[in-house]
This record gives C-alpha cells, sequence and structure tokens, in this order.
C-alpha cells in the first residue's frame, strides 16, 4: 500500500514583500490540499501566534458546509 508523508510548507514568503514567492506558498497549500488534505505549516512569524479566541475562529472553518466553505475560498480568492 502506498503511503505519503504528510507535506510541511514553510509560510513565511506569506508574510513577505515578494508576491512571485507568496504565491508559490499559495500553490503549494492549494496543491497538498487537494492531493493530501492536509499540511504542516512553519515559518509562522511569532507576532502572529494565535491566541485562544483567534484560534477557534480559525478553526470555526471546519465546521462550515461544504459549499460554504467554497464560497468564502472563491470570494477570498478573487476567482
Amino acid at each position: 500500500m502506498p503511503t505519503s508523508a504528510i507535506p510541511r510548507i514553510d509560510i513565511a514568503a506569506l508574510f513577505g514583500d515578494d508576491p512571485g514567492a507568496r504565491d508559490a506558498v499559495d500553490q503549494a497549500i492549494l496543491l497538498a490540499a487537494r492531493q493530501e488534505g492536509m499540511l504542516v505549516i512553519t515559518g509562522l512569524p511569532d507576532w502572529a501566534v494565535l491566541d485562544a479566541p483567534a484560534r477557534r475562529a480559525l478553526l470555526r472553518i471546519f465546521t462550515l458546509p461544504e459549499a460554504e466553505i467554497h464560497t468564502r475560498l472563491v470570494r477570498a480568492l478573487g476567482a
């Protein structure tokens, strides 16, 4: 049975000034989500650490119906 590793993606470029690097990270996240359904992120800046209320708000996406998730992603991506 084939196995694959959970992708590890360094997202530090999302907080930088290089649009090409940000796009590359975006694409890596989308690819991991499509292919593996999960990923591990690294490179989160110290100032971006989430407190408990922010973490709960972020995790609420997993309680939304799939159609709502799709709608929000399309809106966020401007597609």
